[in-house]
């Protein structure tokens, strides 16, 4: 399993992005824009889903970061991080400031968080029924709860 999302996160991330993590079973890509990062993620998840598979989930803020020695430090890749902690199976989150330069995709909002190491509560959007899902009549998992 791991290999085929490996193979996929490669080759659906995008000629923008920055593969700068392998995070065990995730990775950490960073991108010069919103807009290129929700379209990847778009991607990687409709080619990885099928029934055999396990669900993916996905993050994306927008903010200034700290680039170090080939990786990216900071409270952007922070928020980014635990924003992904809140996300279902077959589920994007994001951030304002990336719903913001993203406005021709379906954003819903959630609500607000709060998260460790951010302060005052973040404002938290759900990608809409992904395209991969809505073929098959299918909701990500928070939406069936």
């Amino acid at each position: 399993m791991i290999d085929r999302f490996a193979t996929t996160v490669t080759r659906e991330r995008g000629e923008e992005a920055r593969l700068t993590k392998l995070l065990g079973d995730g990775f950490m890509l960073v991108y010069p824009e919103p807009a290129p990062a929700v379209e990847a993620m778009l991607r990687i998840m409709a080619t990885m889903h099928s029934t055999d598979q396990p669900a993916v989930h996905a993050s994306v803020h927008h903010g200034a970061v700290v680039p170090w020695e080939g990786d990216y430090f900071g409270t952007s890749v922070n928020l980014a991080a635990r924003l992904l902690a809140f996300a279902d199976g077959d589920e994007l989150l994001a951030t304002a400031q990336v719903v913001e330069r993203c406005p021709g995709f379906a954003w819903e909002r959630v609500g607000n968080r709060r998260m460790r190491g951010v302060s005052g509560a973040v404002e938290v959007f759900r990608l809409g029924q992904c395209p991969q899902l809505r073929a098959e009549g299918r909701q990500p998992s928070s939406a069936r709860k």
